[in-house]
Parts: C-alpha cells; structure tokens; sequence
C-alpha cells in the first residue's frame, strides 16, 4: 500500500519586509477588517501587473493578523494601524515559484507592501495610496462556513479550463469544525488538517493512502493538486474549488 504525505504551507521570513513585532491595531482599525480582492491600480505610475486567475487578495484580522495571496504564494504577520496609516511587523511568504508574469505581479505587490500605505474605505472598496501607490480592492464575502463545514461532498465534475469531465468512482470530501478533513479521490483515501482563510482553504497537512489503477490516476492528481489550496464557491448545494490556474473541482452535497 502506497501512503504519501504532504505538508503545506511551509513559510520563509522575508526579511527585507521584517521589523518589530506589530499587535496594536489602534482606532478604527475596524473600518478596514476583512478579506479584501485587488481589482487593478497603478505603481510608480504604471498600471499594476494583475495576470487573469492569479488574484491578489489583503485581509485584515481584528486580533493585529493579516495575510492574503500575493498571486503565486501565500503571505502573512502583523500589523498595526494609526488611523489610516498601516505598518507592518515580521511577515511570511511561502517559497512557491509560478510562471515569469505570476511572479512580477506578486514581486510588485510585496513592494506596495514594503512602501507601508495608507488606507481608504469607501463602502466596499478600500484603496491602498501613497509612495506612487494607487491600488484599488473589493471586498470578498465570507465564505458560508456552516455550510462547507460538516457536509459531505461528492465529486462529479472535473475541470480544466473551459473544459468540463464527469468522475470516476466515489470521490468525496468533508471538513469538520475540530480542522480536520477526510476523503477519497475513488482510489486513495485523504485524511488532514486545514484552515479557513476568507474565502481560501489551506490545507496544512495531507495524508493519501492507497494505490490507484490507471483509469483513475488522472482523476486522483487533479484532485491532490487542486485541494492542497484552493479557493472556495459554495452556491445552494454546489462546492467548487479552485486553483489559481483555472483548475478545478465540483462537488454535491449529499449528507
């Protein structure tokens, strides 16, 4: 019997962002707590690098935390606020590399980062200004945990790009309220931990056990791939998750 295991979400300090530890998040810093979807700006008078599937996201914790996707990788720390004015404490970025475009979109936002702007809301918009910094955010519902969480999901759609593909065997997922999930892809079974981040899962622990014929392969990498962090749609009794690229998974809700 083959079992893998895949540890996510493994992070490295970026140092050149790092400073004193931030936990104060001063007045108002409520106006501007959520998860937050970067929808174009410029830079140093240059329209800002978005590259179509690879989103930008910013999110506020109430508790000083904050974090996101800087297009390709994850990233995350503290921060505090003086009214409008952000600054950052020690913060991470995972180590994944993406294509040449993914990765000057990403670089290009850590640097807006860097340049510590100030923050504006207007409703659901909030604006990032300052230093040749003009960039402008949505706002991304929550995701409806108490529906993803304790249902169980059955795989029926496969997808990869435009094209859509019907499943083999029983694949399912579930996600308990304790972090836990379990699973199969129709031939191994998945067990494993995970976070909730806005409208993002990331998995941070990964077990597959079991063997699969070769009709089944294709179905199981896709499934592995597209889990390890996707993001989430829940629409009625539909799950969808996908990755950056536009690779995907559809899910029923049956129990």
């Amino acid at each position: 019997m083959k079992r893998i295991l895949i540890l996510v979400g493994t992070f490295a300090i970026l140092t050149s962002a790092c400073g004193s530890d931030a936990v104060s998040v001063g007045s108002g810093s409520s106006d501007f707590v959520g998860e937050w979807q970067l929808q174009g700006g410029t830079l140093d008078g240059k329209t800002f690098p978005l590259v179509d599937g690879w989103r930008v996201t910013f999110q506020l914790e109430e508790d000083g935390r904050f974090g996101g996707r800087a297009a390709c990788n994850g990233y995350g720390g503290t921060y505090e606020l003086d009214g409008s004015a952000i600054s950052f404490g020690e913060w991470s970025i995972t180590e994944m590399g993406c294509e040449p475009a993914v990765m000057a979109s990403e670089q290009a936002f850590i640097t807006v980062l860097q340049r510590t702007p100030e923050l504006e809301r207007a409703g659901d918009e909030l604006r990032m200004r300052g230093d040749g910094t003009d960039l402008s955010f949505s706002l991304i519902p929550p995701l409806p945990v108490a529906e993803l969480i304790g249902t169980t999901w059955l795989l029926d759609t496969i997808f990869q790009g435009a094209a859509a593909s019907s499943t083999l065997g029983e694949a399912e997922l579930r996600f308990d309220a304790d972090g836990t999930f379990t699973g199969s892809t129709g031939c191994r079974t998945l067990t494993g931990t995970y976070q909730l981040n806005g409208d993002e899962i990331a998995i941070t622990q990964m077990a597959a056990d079991g063997e699969c014929p070769p009709e089944l392969q294709r179905q199981d990498n896709t499934m592995i791939s597209v889990i390890e962090s996707p993001r989430v749609e829940i629409y009625e009794n539909r799950l969808s998750l996908w990755t950056a690229g536009d690779e995907g998974l559809g899910f029923r809700a049956v129990s």
